[in-house]
Protein backbone atom coordinates (compact mmCIF):
# COMPACT_ATOMS: atom_id res chain seq x y z
CA UNK A 1 0.00 0.00 0.00
CA UNK A 2 1.74 3.59 -0.87
CA UNK A 3 1.50 6.22 1.69
CA UNK A 4 1.00 9.57 1.10
CA UNK A 5 3.38 12.23 2.97
CA UNK A 6 1.74 15.46 3.83
CA UNK A 7 2.91 18.19 5.74
CA UNK A 8 1.00 20.49 7.25
CA UNK A 9 2.26 23.69 8.44
CA UNK A 10 1.31 26.41 10.86
CA UNK A 11 1.85 29.58 9.01
CA UNK A 12 2.15 32.29 10.94
CA UNK A 13 4.27 29.87 13.75
CA UNK A 14 7.05 29.47 11.01
CA UNK A 15 7.63 33.01 9.86
CA UNK A 16 7.71 34.71 12.81
CA UNK A 17 10.56 32.10 13.59
CA UNK A 18 12.37 32.26 10.77
CA UNK A 19 14.34 35.35 10.78
CA UNK A 20 14.05 35.85 6.91
CA UNK A 21 10.37 34.89 6.76
CA UNK A 22 10.06 37.68 9.97
CA UNK A 23 11.72 40.43 9.28
CA UNK A 24 10.00 40.07 5.49
CA UNK A 25 6.36 40.08 7.52
CA UNK A 26 7.69 42.84 9.06
CA UNK A 27 7.65 44.87 5.78
CA UNK A 28 5.04 43.02 4.02
CA UNK A 29 2.88 40.03 5.95
CA UNK A 30 1.53 39.12 2.31
CA UNK A 31 5.32 38.87 0.96
CA UNK A 32 6.64 36.40 4.09
CA UNK A 33 3.39 34.61 3.13
CA UNK A 34 4.29 34.21 -0.52
CA UNK A 35 8.19 33.05 0.04
CA UNK A 36 7.10 30.68 2.73
CA UNK A 37 4.71 29.23 0.35
CA UNK A 38 7.51 29.24 -2.50
CA UNK A 39 9.89 27.48 -0.66
CA UNK A 40 7.78 24.92 0.63
CA UNK A 41 6.50 24.26 -3.03
CA UNK A 42 10.08 23.79 -4.17
CA UNK A 43 10.38 21.17 -0.58
CA UNK A 44 7.23 19.22 -1.67
CA UNK A 45 8.26 18.74 -4.91
CA UNK A 46 11.70 17.12 -4.26
CA UNK A 47 10.36 15.32 -1.74
CA UNK A 48 7.02 14.31 -2.80
CA UNK A 49 5.43 15.54 0.03
CA UNK A 50 1.89 17.26 -0.21
CA UNK A 51 2.14 20.76 1.67
CA UNK A 52 -0.57 22.32 3.32
CA UNK A 53 -0.20 25.46 5.14
CA UNK A 54 -2.35 27.17 7.38
CA UNK A 55 -3.13 30.78 8.45
CA UNK A 56 -5.70 32.49 10.68
CA UNK A 57 -8.56 34.71 8.92
CA UNK A 58 -6.56 36.87 6.66
CA UNK A 59 -8.95 39.71 4.63
CA UNK A 60 -11.60 36.22 5.01
CA UNK A 61 -14.30 38.03 7.34
CA UNK A 62 -16.70 34.73 6.47
CA UNK A 63 -18.10 32.06 8.34
CA UNK A 64 -16.39 29.38 5.74
CA UNK A 65 -12.37 28.72 5.68
CA UNK A 66 -10.83 29.03 2.38
CA UNK A 67 -8.55 27.26 0.74
CA UNK A 68 -6.65 27.93 -2.54
CA UNK A 69 -3.35 25.81 -4.18
CA UNK A 70 -0.89 27.80 -5.33
CA UNK A 71 2.29 25.91 -6.89
CA UNK A 72 0.63 22.80 -5.81
CA UNK A 73 0.47 23.75 -1.88
CA UNK A 74 -2.27 24.16 -0.17
CA UNK A 75 -2.80 27.56 1.19
CA UNK A 76 -6.15 27.37 4.19
CA UNK A 77 -6.77 30.61 5.65
CA UNK A 78 -9.11 29.61 8.37
CA UNK A 79 -12.67 31.33 9.42
CA UNK A 80 -13.20 34.22 11.20
CA UNK A 81 -13.19 33.51 15.22
CA UNK A 82 -10.93 30.26 14.51
CA UNK A 83 -7.41 29.96 15.11
CA UNK A 84 -5.03 27.72 12.37
CA UNK A 85 -4.27 25.85 16.08
CA UNK A 86 -7.94 24.82 16.22
CA UNK A 87 -8.06 23.92 12.08
CA UNK A 88 -4.68 22.02 12.28
CA UNK A 89 -5.99 19.66 14.82
CA UNK A 90 -9.17 18.95 13.16
CA UNK A 91 -7.05 18.39 9.84
CA UNK A 92 -4.64 16.17 11.39
CA UNK A 93 -7.59 14.22 12.98
CA UNK A 94 -9.10 13.61 9.51
CA UNK A 95 -5.26 12.89 7.81
CA UNK A 96 -4.17 10.85 10.66
CA UNK A 97 -7.09 8.54 11.09
CA UNK A 98 -6.35 6.65 7.59
CA UNK A 99 -3.11 4.32 7.55
CA UNK A 100 -2.94 5.67 3.71
CA UNK A 101 -1.40 8.84 5.25
CA UNK A 102 1.90 9.67 6.88
CA UNK A 103 1.02 13.03 8.16
CA UNK A 104 4.08 15.63 9.60
CA UNK A 105 3.16 18.99 11.50
CA UNK A 106 5.26 22.03 11.59
CA UNK A 107 4.89 24.19 14.46
CA UNK A 108 6.83 25.49 18.04
CA UNK A 109 3.76 25.55 19.87
CA UNK A 110 3.67 23.12 22.43
CA UNK A 111 0.18 22.27 22.84
CA UNK A 112 -0.42 21.88 19.94
CA UNK A 113 2.75 19.46 19.21
CA UNK A 114 1.27 17.04 22.29
CA UNK A 115 -2.56 16.88 20.52
CA UNK A 116 -0.58 15.80 17.09
CA UNK A 117 1.61 13.45 18.55
CA UNK A 118 -1.85 12.10 20.39
CA UNK A 119 -3.92 12.06 17.09
CA UNK A 120 -0.76 9.70 15.45
CA UNK A 121 0.65 12.10 13.29
CA UNK A 122 4.38 13.61 13.63
CA UNK A 123 5.59 16.57 14.65
CA UNK A 124 8.48 18.79 14.06
CA UNK A 125 9.13 21.70 15.01
CA UNK A 126 9.99 25.43 12.61
CA UNK A 127 13.26 25.15 13.42
CA UNK A 128 13.33 21.77 12.31
CA UNK A 129 11.72 22.45 9.10
CA UNK A 130 14.13 24.44 8.77
CA UNK A 131 17.13 22.42 8.88
CA UNK A 132 14.84 19.90 6.77
CA UNK A 133 14.70 22.21 4.05
CA UNK A 134 17.96 23.21 4.21
CA UNK A 135 19.42 19.16 3.54
CA UNK A 136 16.67 18.85 0.89
CA UNK A 137 18.16 21.95 -1.00
CA UNK A 138 21.53 20.96 -0.72
CA UNK A 139 20.73 17.72 -2.10
CA UNK A 140 19.36 19.56 -5.10
CA UNK A 141 22.63 21.50 -5.64
CA UNK A 142 24.42 18.21 -5.35
CA UNK A 143 21.94 16.43 -8.13
CA UNK A 144 22.67 19.31 -10.07
CA UNK A 145 26.36 19.69 -9.87
CA UNK A 146 26.43 15.54 -10.23
CA UNK A 147 24.39 16.14 -13.62
CA UNK A 148 26.23 18.84 -14.85
CA UNK A 149 29.42 17.05 -14.35
CA UNK A 150 28.18 13.87 -16.03
CA UNK A 151 27.34 16.42 -19.57
CA UNK A 152 29.76 15.10 -21.77
CA UNK A 153 30.81 17.26 -24.78
CA UNK A 154 32.68 16.00 -27.87
CA UNK A 155 35.23 18.84 -27.10
CA UNK A 156 35.51 17.45 -24.07
CA UNK A 157 36.96 13.76 -25.30
CA UNK A 158 39.42 15.24 -28.00
CA UNK A 159 43.10 16.40 -27.89
CA UNK A 160 44.36 20.00 -28.09
CA UNK A 161 45.58 18.93 -31.78
CA UNK A 162 42.55 17.84 -33.21
CA UNK A 163 40.92 21.00 -31.16
CA UNK A 164 43.11 23.35 -33.00
CA UNK A 165 42.82 21.66 -36.54
CA UNK A 166 38.80 21.56 -36.39
CA UNK A 167 38.96 25.33 -35.28
CA UNK A 168 41.39 26.48 -38.25
CA UNK A 169 39.23 24.02 -40.85
CA UNK A 170 35.78 26.19 -39.37
CA UNK A 171 37.45 29.79 -39.88
CA UNK A 172 38.00 28.61 -43.43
Amino acid sequence: MKQNRILIVDGYNVINDWKKLSAAGMENLASARDMLIEELSEYGAFTGTSIEIVFDAYRNRSKMAKMQEINNVKVFYTKVHQTADSYIEKRTAELAASRKNIVTVATSDGAEQQFILGKGASRMSSRELRLEMDRAKRKIASKIRVKEKAKSFLADSLDREILDALDKWGKK
